[in-house]
């Protein structure tokens, strides 16, 4: 009899990884209250700049990597659509 592998899923690991646990956090506050299918961008610079002691410059610079990588889309001057 053969044992299937079982892989692990995927966590997030890093600051990056940190970071979009962060925005899927958001993103699910935000639907309990609000029909968009967006997090503002209020709410996304609250969240990571206070968690992370960081500036706004540098939570851009990890929203365009993240989008980048195809993480999450940036609605123009909206908010972040996180794709889970």
């Amino acid at each position: 009899m053969q044992m299937k592998k079982q892989t692990a899923p995927l966590k997030p690991r890093g600051l990056y990884g940190l970071f979009y646990e962060r925005l899927l956090e958001a993103n699910s506050s935000i639907k309990n209250y609000s029909k968009k299918d967006y997090i503002p961008f209020p709410v996304v610079f609250e969240k990571v700049c206070r968690g992370f002691s960081i500036k706004k410059f540098a939570a851009w610079e990890i929203l365009f990597i993240l989008r980048d990588v195809g993480l999450l889309e940036i609605v123009k001057s909206k908010g972040v659509k996180v794709y889970v």
